[in-house]
């Protein structure tokens, strides 16, 4: 117990001395993102929320599309709710603004940073430059900073690795041929399960598991559903049920009490569920026979 203590004092006086030096940070250089960032984790683990919220909200306001600072500040909010009620906004201190050549100069430096980086992957342009200074010996360093890209870009084109890797794993044991008859045999009947289609399809000579069935058909877009046994309510349908439910809109409990409603079974345990079809999403329903 003692030693939690001690990992405890000392974690709570490196976050104090966090919370000064960035403090001198920012009296330094006002209204940088950075220290702003530091300052509010290290005023939240020392649970003073509305230290942290005010240094959240004045970083918004340069980055607008943080997400660290938007969920940061959405759990304060619960946590100054759950402390100080309805009117914590009250008891926040003020929230400085930042002035808007900071928040310019803060835009310009995201897109120039936006505009400078290097894509992960060449252009057409690029790869040429690449595999002609590949050709005269350079370096892979060297061929990065002429072309303008990352080093990795330059490694993967030269090594080929952009064109794709070779598919891994087991081969399949069904052929294109198996799984269109896999197909027709599920298209002609759509009520069978996976073992009655199993069955049928390892007459016809195809050697599969149960497992690798089932997969064939729903890599073939097949979805096991529960048919329905009654059409769908039409438009006319709907306004009736609709100006049905606004006429009893005011009933009391005691007219509530007159209604009767027709009785409907319930399972509650596996195995009585009727038919199930097999069909893709966006078909017409199967009526069940």
């Amino acid at each position: 117990m003692e030693e939690i203590c001690k990992v405890k004092k000392l974690c709570s006086d490196f976050t104090c001395s966090l919370t000064f030096s960035m403090q001198w940070a920012l009296e330094l250089q006002p209204f940088s993102l950075k220290p702003l960032l530091r300052r509010a984790m290290a005023n939240e683990s020392l649970e003073k929320y509305r230290q942290a919220y005010v240094d959240y909200k004045v970083a918004l306001q340069l980055d607008s599309t943080m997400l660290l600072a938007n969920d940061s500040i959405n759990r304060i909010t619960r946590t100054l709710i759950d402390l100080d009620g309805p009117n914590w906004r009250e008891k926040l201190p003020p929230i400085p603004s930042v002035p808007v050549s900071i928040q310019l100069q803060h835009q310009e430096k995201n897109m120039a940073a936006t505009t400078n980086a290097r894509p992960e992957r060449g252009t057409d342009v690029q790869k040429a430059v690449t595999d002609t200074l590949h050709k005269e010996g350079k370096p892979q360093k060297i061929i990065a900073k002429e072309a303008g890209c990352l080093q990795s870009a330059v490694s993967k084109h030269i090594n080929g690795k952009l064109s794709g890797r070779k598919a891994c794993g087991r081969k399949r044991c069904t052929s294109n041929r198996d799984n269109r008859s896999l197909e027709r045999t599920v298209k002609k009947r759509p009520f069978k399960n996976v073992r009655e289609i199993l069955k049928e399809w390892t007459a016809a000579g195809v050697i599969a598991s149960r497992a690798t069935t089932h997969r064939c058909i729903q890599d073939m877009g097949y979805k096991c559903h529960i048919p329905s046994v009654k059409p769908l309510m039409t438009n006319r349908q709907h306004q009736k049920c609709l100006t049905w439910a606004k006429e009893k809109k005011n009933w009391t409990v005691a007219q509530w009490s007159k209604v009767f409603s027709d009785e409907s079974k319930f399972c509650i345990s596996f195995g009585n569920q009727g038919l199930r079809v097999w069909r893709k999403s966006g078909e017409a329903t199967i009526q069940a026979a």
